[in-house]
């Protein structure tokens, strides 16, 4: 059966998105001691087979009928479509971005720098046959990988990813990072470079899922038609590369963020203490979207109050 044009079905969602509601999300707390000072943490990143071109910008009409059964899977198939013919004819001129591989590294620097408590150690430093990774980012195509690993719920990635399985795993925790790369398309018809992670944090032992958040960074300088980038590789490569770091940073913020004490909302406003600032130069990101199956931590009671005079003590005499 043929998709259905996207200007004939967004026109039959309009009703049905009004009656939409806004969804909010609350922000939970890693539990207090998951991760421990020097616990061993494996970094993995995953990086998507090719680059991934977003054909259309997605509306907000569009973006609120995926939270609709049935509508929100007709409305991502016919995106995804569409979107993975646009990437199949890039990859023609651009196949993959050569350091992907080395995002790892960056992403193990940012985390020092956000005073991450644990010890990150790469797939070869666990031990790990290097086979075993290769199988857990197998993939038909792109649209396969996102399907796979960027977008899965909890559940079904654990039947893909079980670091349980992997015995050199043993008492360590898996931050695995799912890092897609490739072009977002603008009103204007144009794509501008753009990266997306999508990062989750296992107790390897159990495969208790502890973490996940989504980040993103994007070059909206100066964007170009996607046949300029057909015609220039190289000039693609450098954009993603420039963009690293940044991406980095901000997973590394999410997660520090997540490890921070949840502020009591009862207890009275003061100065803050030194033990309890970010290090320098730490800025958390405010994350677009968490889900964690981890309960948050219980607040610690307000202390600090200021003692009430009794009632019967006459005010102080002036001079």
């Amino acid at each position: 059966m043929k998709p259905l044009p996207r200007c004939l079905v967004l026109p039959s969602l309009v009703a049905a998105l009004g009656a939409a509601g806004c969804v909010s999300l609350d922000e939970p707390q890693i539990p207090s001691g998951a991760v421990r000072p020097d616990q061993r943490t494996a970094v993995l990143v995953f990086p998507s087979p090719g680059p991934w071109v977003t054909q259309e910008a997605e509306t907000k009409a569009e973006s609120a009928a995926k939270i609709l059964p049935g509508v929100g899977q007709l409305m991502q198939s016919v995106q995804d479509d569409g979107d993975l013919k646009t990437s199949n004819e890039l990859r023609q001129y651009y196949n993959a971005w050569p350091r992907a591989e080395s995002f790892r590294s960056i992403l193990a620097e940012e985390l020092a720098k956000a005073a991450y408590p644990g010890a990150t150690v790469s797939w070869v430093e666990t031990g790990a046959p290097p086979h075993v990774i290769e199988r857990f980012n197998r993939a038909e195509s792109v649209l396969d990988w996102r399907r796979r690993y960027l977008l899965a719920g909890p559940l079904d990635i654990k039947h893909l990813r079980d670091y349980s399985q992997v015995l050199e795993f043993d008492g360590h925790l898996v931050l695995e990072v799912n890092l897609q790369y490739g072009l977002m398309n603008n009103a204007e018809g144009n794509v501008h470079p753009a990266l997306r992670s999508v990062s989750r944090l296992y107790r390897a032992n159990t495969m208790k899922l502890l973490w996940s958040h989504e980040d993103g960074a994007e070059d909206k300088t100066g964007p170009r038609n996607i046949y300029e980038y057909k015609a220039s590789p190289p000039s693609l490569s450098e954009k993603f590369d420039k963009l690293a770091m940044p991406l980095a940073a901000a997973i590394a913020g999410s997660l520090r963020s997540a490890l921070s004490p949840a502020p009591d909302a009862g207890a009275p406003s003061g100065p803050a203490r030194i033990g309890d600032m970010p290090p320098v130069g730490f800025e958390p990101t405010l994350p677009p979207q968490t889900t964690s199956q981890a309960e948050p931590p219980l607040t610690p009671p307000a202390t600090g109050q200021a003692q009430t005079p009794s009632p019967g003590e006459p005010p102080p005499v002036g001079p």
